[in-house]
């Protein structure tokens, strides 16, 4: 009898404890998700962003491949995107709403700074855009130089509590880079489009 008592408490003790384990984990943990949005005219540029303003509205849609990272004080650079770039199409003179990019649990824990690695910036324009070299339309893309990727690092003030939320907003402000293309070789330096990439906490 002592013996079955013995063993329903310890399996009682080795069950309650795994219970406390699970409870911590849950504790500790928040969501980061990250959006994106062609241009997005009401947002702020204050991030130190090269901003030119358009000379006409682009139409059409911007298509982008990235990985995105955050910053925390705690552990350092933990990635958003599982270990591989994603893709996303978005609408480039922003009049639709913001599209979702990913989503990952993160540590409940304070996010100062987020780094989004583009492998690949294209645009479609369906009409045309008047741009300083001459009209622009079709098929524009960043040239990402050498290494086939461009970084955009920005500071953020994002603070989770354990089970709260937080939003990353990336703007690509298409307007402000897709003025500084070649009409003819319908190209974007890579310097244009970093300067004017916004990406903000809401």
């Amino acid at each position: 009898m002592k013996t079955t008592k013995t063993a329903l408490l310890a399996a009682a003790l080795v069950l309650g404890l795994g219970a406390c384990e699970n409870t911590t984990a849950a504790e500790g943990e928040a969501t980061m998700q990250v959006s994106a949005i062609g241009d997005d005219t009401g947002s702020s540029r204050s991030q130190g962003a090269l901003y030119t303003q358009s000379l006409s509205g682009a139409e059409g849609t911007v298509e982008f491949r990235a990985r995105v990272f955050v910053r925390s004080s705690t552990s350092g650079w933990v990635e958003l995107t599982q270990g591989a770039a994603k893709r996303a199409v978005v609408d480039a003179s922003g009049r639709g709403s913001a599209t979702a990019f990913t989503t990952a649990g993160v540590a409940a824990t304070s996010y100062n700074r987020v780094r989004v690695e583009f492998e690949e910036v294209k645009a479609n324009v369906t009409g045309s855009i008047q741009v300083g070299t001459g009209f622009l339309t079709g098929e524009v893309r960043v040239d990402l130089a050498g290494d086939n990727r461009t970084v955009v690092e920005r500071s953020v003030d994002v603070s989770l509590s354990s089970g709260s939320r937080a939003e990353l907003l990336i703007n690509l402000n298409a307007d402000a880079w897709m003025n500084q293309a070649s009409a003819q070789s319908r190209t974007v330096s890579e310097a244009a489009f970093q300067s004017a990439v916004t990406v903000t906490a809401r």
